[in-house]
């Protein structure tokens, strides 16, 4: 996946927007709500080491919600 080469390579900026158009073509096309979960995480990680902390925060707090609602609680996210 570039998004993930691109972090690879030390260009989270790049991954970014990468991550950012995957997910957004996720909710498009309806994709499932675990599939789309991961995109986020994705972002939300990005984020992160872009030290856009509050974002990253926000959205790795919403998949917590989410996965504890759909009763799959995500290692990731809370290693995150």
């Amino acid at each position: 996946d570039l998004g993930i080469t691109l972090n690879q390579l030390d260009r989270p900026a790049e991954a970014l927007v990468e991550y950012q158009g995957a997910l957004a073509a996720l909710e498009r096309q309806g994709a499932a709500p675990g599939r789309q979960r991961v995109g986020t995480w994705l972002v939300a990680h990005t984020l992160r080491r872009l030290g856009r902390l509050d974002e990253a925060l926000a959205l790795q707090q919403r998949l917590e919600r989410e996965n504890a609602e759909a009763g799959t609680p995500d290692r990731h996210v809370f290693a995150e």
